[in-house]
């Protein structure tokens, strides 16, 4: 008979989309919104942010699944802070169809289905 497995720590993904959004963040949000959308390059800026977001998000999303709890806490905090930028919902498209890792993929379905039920 295997020896027990020792029990693995549940993971909090219910607080990371849960947080309101502080109203400092919400303006700083609109403004950056607003510069992007300028003529001249906004489309750029957005594309060249959206794959900064989605390689910090793999990093985030693989940091999360550790199981050491300071580390998995710290992925939790920047992920919390990254829900607010629209443009973690395509960053997380991306990484529930390309991930390699199936763990990865799954975190990302469920922190994007979690984005999307809260709105």
């Amino acid at each position: 008979m295997p020896p027990p497995q020792p029990e693995r720590p549940r993971l909090q993904i219910d607080r990371v989309f849960a947080l309101p959004q502080p109203a400092a963040a919400a303006s700083a949000g609109a403004a950056d919104r607003s510069k992007s959308e300028a003529p001249g390059g906004g489309k750029q800026q957005e594309q060249q942010h959206a794959g900064e977001m989605a390689q910090s998000l793999e990093l985030l999303l693989i940091q999360f699944l550790m199981p050491d709890n300071d580390a998995r806490r710290q992925a939790e905090e920047q992920i919390r802070r990254l829900a607010r930028d629209p443009q973690v919902v395509p960053a997380l498209v991306h990484h529930l169809r390309t991930a390699k890792t199936p763990n990865v993929r799954q975190l990302a379905a469920v922190l994007l289905r979690k984005k999307i039920t809260s709105h």
